[in-house]
């Protein structure tokens, strides 16, 4: 939502939000393209690294990159159609908002991954957050096999962010940010 915040005020790009300028710029080959390429570089990569520093993570070396674990960094080249360009003209602009609220929570611990945030090219990375929760329509859809119950069922309006306005109130040297 905070995100979301920030583009109305125009400090990130509406394109970053647009599906039909989405699908000019990444190849979604992934069912959760947007969520890694998009979210999670603006999250991770944008939000909390320097303007003028923002890359791709180093290619691996016998499958395991030198920037481990390096959370500061873009991943998922793959998923751009042109991925230097892209940075430039589209996260490069964006402010960096330093105190850790964009901060990954993936570590190492004892020689184990604990992948919170799950900012992984790894192809064993099993997050998942499905296109279709961006964009799209509302859909009725059925938990019951889910959860073992019978009648419980949740309508999932995709477009909640594009329908909520933000307003900023600021008295008594406080600010109040209103959804």
């Amino acid at each position: 939502m905070f995100v979301w915040f920030l583009k109305e005020k125009g400090l990130v790009s509406d394109r970053l939000f647009d599906e039909d300028y989405l699908k000019t710029i990444l190849r979604f080959q992934d069912d959760s393209t947007f969520y890694k390429a998009v979210l999670q570089n603006l999250f991770f990569a944008t939000l909390n690294s320097e303007m003028g520093k923002r890359k791709f993570i180093k290619e691996s070396f016998q499958g395991k990159s030198s920037q481990h674990f390096v959370h500061n960094v873009f991943r998922y080249e793959k998923e751009f159609i042109k991925p230097a360009e892209t940075i430039k003209k589209l996260f490069e602009p964006i402010p960096f908002l330093n105190g850790g609220l964009f901060e990954c929570l993936d570590k190492e611990i004892d020689g184990k991954c604990l992948r919170v945030d799950g900012f992984s090219n790894s192809p064993k990375n099993v997050l998942r957050v499905p296109d279709l929760l961006f964009f799209g329509t509302e859909k009725d859809i059925d938990l019951n096999d889910i959860y073992g119950t019978s009648n419980k069922r949740l309508g999932l309006t995709q477009d909640a962010f594009r329908r909520t306005g933000f307003s900023v109130v600021q008295s008594d040297n406080q600010i109040t940010v209103r959804a």
